[in-house]
């Protein structure tokens, strides 16, 4: 770019740790000579953009320095921009475009190192056991749910408790595997045995036998994860809930 105002433009997301094919969208990370001069940028690359392509979408959010544009490909194109005094990386993976300064790769590794020591002064075992904790306490009440819901044919309702529950799991085991689950994004890459732990939770059928099969897999999904880090300290454990669903089981076969 010919704009004496873009330093620098980085390659960010998927695409630079080499994931790319036909539905892959593109992230980068534009770096401005300062603070003040980021909007006239964003103004810039953005005629530049529709005068080389037809845009069917396109969002301009200020306050976090983010546009996001769709082209009439199917293309999604989504630009961060920041400061040369603020770029840093969010992530551990990204790959330089071009850099006027031959500053913002060694800025990025020494942010990016930066993050990981200060993650490793905050004892984050000590906050993934808090949230495994907090989950531990609560997860129950989901499972209760889905058992009532399923005795009343309320289908749906099941299984918008039943993936409450099954969401908690994933998410603790995503910190024990050091993988991002938000959105799901690198649950592929649980291991294969946790995988198939995980289907066989998954509602294929409405009805009562399936969904109560699928219910007695998540409570083995659930209780395994969370007995395995303080087996002896979860105040409903799996004991209860297998109790409270075999009473219900009795109640469905009265019926």
């Amino acid at each position: 770019m010919s704009n004496e105002l873009i330093l620098s433009l980085v390659l960010v997301g998927s695409g630079a740790v080499g994931f790319t094919d036909d539905f892959s969208d593109l992230d980068f990370y534009l770096i401005a000579n300062n603070k003040e001069s980021i909007s006239n940028v964003m103004g810039y690359v953005n005629e530049n953009i529709k005068k080389h392509n037809k845009i069917l979408f396109f969002q301009q959010m200020n306050e976090r320095g983010l546009q996001v544009y769709l082209l009439d490909n199917y293309l999604e194109i989504d630009i961060g921009y920041a400061p040369l005094s603020e770029a840093a990386a969010s992530k551990e993976h990204f790959k330089i475009l071009f850099d006027k300064t031959n500053m913002v790769g060694s800025q990025m590794v020494e942010s990016w190192r930066k993050i990981k020591e200060e993650n490793q002064s905050k004892n984050l075992s000590a906050d993934i056991r808090d949230r495994y904790k907090k989950y531990a306490d609560v997860i129950f009440h989901y499972l209760f749910h889905a058992a009532v819901a399923i005795k009343r044919e309320q289908y749906w309702r099941c299984i918008a408790e039943m993936e409450i529950a099954r969401n908690m799991i994933i998410e603790i085991k995503g910190y024990k595997y050091s993988l991002v689950t938000k959105r799901f994004r690198n649950v592929d890459d649980f291991p294969k045995d946790e995988l198939v732990k995980i289907e066989e939770t998954l509602v294929t059928e409405l009805k009562q036998e399936a969904l109560l099969q699928n219910l007695l897999c998540l409570v083995d999904l659930c209780y395994t994860e969370l007995e395995s880090h303080f087996c002896n300290d979860i105040i409903i454990n799996r004991k209860h809930v297998m109790e409270y669903i075999s009473n219900f089981l009795r109640c469905c076969n009265k019926h």
